[in-house]
């Protein structure tokens, strides 16, 4: 219970006893009227009068406060080191309130200016405003796609994947519905010319609202409102950060060398700490460091004001004075170009270095503001540092491929954790998520190089098994389809059969899952072909299943069922439980299709069993989701609609999408046959957004049903 309603509640329950108290002395006052009976009317009533107005006070204040605790923030920290601005602060902080009349704010200001840090501070200050707390994107390094995508995951309950839809077109009506019921700061940091952020913003009567910082003043999201302009640092806050980086006393005494240090680096804040740190890491007086600028052209601004000019003078410098070490490391941060940060331990492998080493690097390249710690042993660079550090960093350096030989590794590692099962299984799904660009990004240098480079190829075909189960839950079957067919090529010219015939099967399962039943059979008979002829027999029985499954999907259940107890008796075999409670599962299905279900029953509580033995959560939910269909074909609905219930919270919990949509389908029926037809329609809608998204076939069934729904 909150404060405010105990509260209420105590004023409700004292509120007649005092009334009990004043009839009472009333009463009596009729019987003795004395000096006595009035004052002792006089203290009741006054007593009443004094604690109505401080327990009216205080709900004022109460009803102020938001009534629940603020929601996450995702905004990076501000730096400790971050000054002036105060106007700046104090206007955006006036306007960033939950249901502002004006709902969206901006700043613009060139690169380096600091709109970045700005926004920082700001959200720090109003973070506990908002219920659902403060969202965060640099729009530089991230689809907009991704952005919406990752924080409906982040608002809703149950950690959806994806918001339904293919594009971004489609996505933001319902990104749109989502927060239109939310209470939280959107910030929209680096928006880039043509990104269109405009579909993405609360609609109007929400409670959301939105920050965004650009360079560009004539960005369609700001048409019609005023944004604030960003200029460069004042005199007084240039030397106001003068003096915490360098010292009072040490600033102070070089006055005028500071202050034709601003002048030549532009006022622009990244320039003036960046300069003012490279004085000191380097003992430097400001004169000195102002001859160096003066050599890397920064003199030229003095004449011919140029911000950019002077923004890479700065960025030249203090280049040119790095030890070789840390140029090496500054030139490396360029292959970490695709997410919003990276780990100390990618850094290592890239830099073919101790983790220690590589750690102290870092903080060495921190030191000298060049780069951002963000917590977690994860860092970020600015994105005009960014753009600085590709032009160090040759693109047959050897550097990249380290990247990519790093992050197929830490696909296997997700790997690995999902195998686990149970919450092990979940933090899998969430390494290989807050590395799912770095990977993307590792698996592509392997493709583009897979002609020149021998390791490249090795990487085509390893990118697809790291991380076999993560990627079936997270990639599109169409990206699918890409991956393993680079990965056979690659392991045809790697003379690797093993490889070939997996891949060969898992190409099968994208075709299968895009609805080409025939095309997949095709695979799975060559990957089956390959299985035997070097006598892996765990490949075997998967390649059975899955010929099981397609044959399944063609209505042949017998042929399916013979498919399917070659391939668990092989699980067995071998102890494959994992595969073994697939198996089960699926002879379940076989059987319920064959009209035989409660013999279907069994083997799903069979499967359903080892999926809790070995915390697999996958499993678990496919065969909550088989008992709820197989409830519902006995006629027990709302016994089904539980299973159904179950299996749809799993499904959401590890972002399995396809299943997702299934359990919704089948409770839209179930909603259905008890009559309740809005609910059904609403579950199927769901359901049909999902199928459309992944492109799965059963889509068109949803649709009939739907339309007999308006018919």
């Amino acid at each position: 219970m909150t404060p405010k309603r105990i509260l209420i509640l105590a004023f409700v329950l004292i509120l007649p006893a005092l009334g009990l108290a004043g009839a009472t002395a009333l009463g009596w006052l009729r019987f003795e009227w004395s000096l006595r009976g009035v004052l002792t009317v006089f203290v009741v009533y006054s007593s009443w009068f004094a604690l109505l107005e401080g327990f009216t006070k205080l709900l004022e204040r109460l009803s102020k406060q938001p009534s629940e605790r603020p929601g996450p923030s995702q905004a990076p920290s501000p730096i400790p080191d971050f000054v002036g601005r105060k106007d700046q602060i104090r206007r955006l902080t006036h306007a960033l309130k939950p249901g502002a009349r004006a709902a969206i704010t901006g700043v613009v200001g060139m690169g380096g200016i600091g709109k970045t840090e700005l926004a920082k501070v700001v959200a720090d200050k109003v973070k506990g405003r908002y219920r659902d707390g403060v969202l965060w994107a640099d729009c530089g390094q991230k689809r907009l796609v991704d952005i919406i995508d990752g924080w409906a995951g982040t608002l809703t309950e149950y950690k959806m994947e994806k918001l339904p839809g293919d594009d971004l077109a489609a996505k933001a009506p319902h990104w749109r519905g989502l927060i239109s019921r939310k209470e939280a700061l959107l910030i929209f940091d680096n928006v880039q010319l043509g990104q269109e952020i405009e579909p993405l913003f609360p609609p109007p009567g929400s409670r959301s609202t939105v920050l965004i910082t650009t360079r560009h003043a004539d960005h369609p999201a700001l048409r019609g409102i005023e944004p604030l302009r960003l200029d460069q640092f004042t005199p007084a806050e240039a030397m106001d950060l003068a003096e915490r980086v360098l010292g009072r006393g040490a600033a102070r005494a070089q006055r005028a060398d500071a202050e034709r240090l601003f002048k030549l680096v532009g006022y622009l804040p990244l320039a003036v700490h960046i300069a003012l740190s490279l004085a000191k890491v380097n003992g430097w007086s400001l004169k000195e460091l102002n001859q160096e600028l003066e050599r890397a052209g920064a003199i030229r601004v003095l004449k011919e004001p140029d911000t950019e000019r002077s923004l890479r003078a700065t960025f030249q410098t203090a280049w040119d004075n790095l030890p070789e070490e840390l140029q090496r490391a500054f030139a490396c941060l360029a292959v970490f170009n695709q997410g919003p940060s990276f780990d100390t331990i990618a850094m290592a492998d890239v830099m073919e270095a101790e983790e220690r080493d590589a750690r102290a690097l870092l903080n060495r390249l921190t030191g000298r503001s060049l780069l951002t710690p963000v917590g977690d042993g994860r860092w970020s660079l600015h994105p005009s540092l960014r753009e600085f550090a590709a032009e160090k960093l040759p693109d047959e350096d050897p550097a990249w491929g380290r990247m990519a030989a790093h992050y197929v590794k830490v696909a296997g590692a997700a790997h690995e954790l999902y195998l686990r099962g149970g919450e092990d299984l979940l933090r899998g799904l969430h390494l290989f998520d807050l590395e799912w660009p770095h990977i993307r990004a590792g698996h592509e240098w392997a493709v583009q190089h897979a002609e020149t480079e021998e390791e490249a190829v090795r990487l085509c075909s390893a990118y697809p098994d790291a991380a076999a189960y993560c990627l079936d839950l997270r990639q599109h079957p169409r990206e699918m389809v890409a991956w393993l067919e680079a990965a056979v090529e690659a392991a045809r010219r790697l003379e690797d059969r093993a490889a070939e015939g997996r891949h060969l099967g898992n190409l099968g399962n994208a075709y299968y899952l895009l609805g080409e039943v025939r095309k997949a059979i095709g695979y799975y008979e060559k990957a089956l072909e390959i299985a035997r002829e070097i006598g892996d027999r765990r490949g075997e029985g998967n390649h059975l299943g899955n010929l099981g499954a397609a044959y399944h999907r063609l209505g042949d259940y017998r042929k399916a069922i013979g498919y399917y107890e070659k391939a668990l008796e092989i699980d067995r075999e071998i102890g494959d439980r994992r595969g073994e409670g697939n198996r089960l599962g699926n002879l379940g299905l076989a059987y319920a299709d064959l009209g035989e279900v409660r013999k279907a029953i069994g083997y799903y509580e069979k499967a359903l069993e080892i999926a809790r033995e070995i915390g697999d959560r996958r499993i678990e939910g496919n065969q909550l989701g088989n008992l709820g269909a197989a409830y519902h074909r006995l006629g027990d609905v709302r016994q089904a609609i539980g299973y159904y219930e179950k299996a749809l919270e799993i499904a959401r919990e590890i972002g399995d999408r396809r299943n997702e949509g299934n359990w919704l389908a089948n409770m839209g029926q179930a909603y259905k046959e008890l009559g309740d037809v809005d609910k059904a329609r609403e579950l199927w809608e769901e359901a049909l957004r999902i199928y459309e998204e992944i492109e799965d076939p059963r889509a068109e069934r949803v649709r009939g049903w739907l339309g007999e729904l308006e018919g």
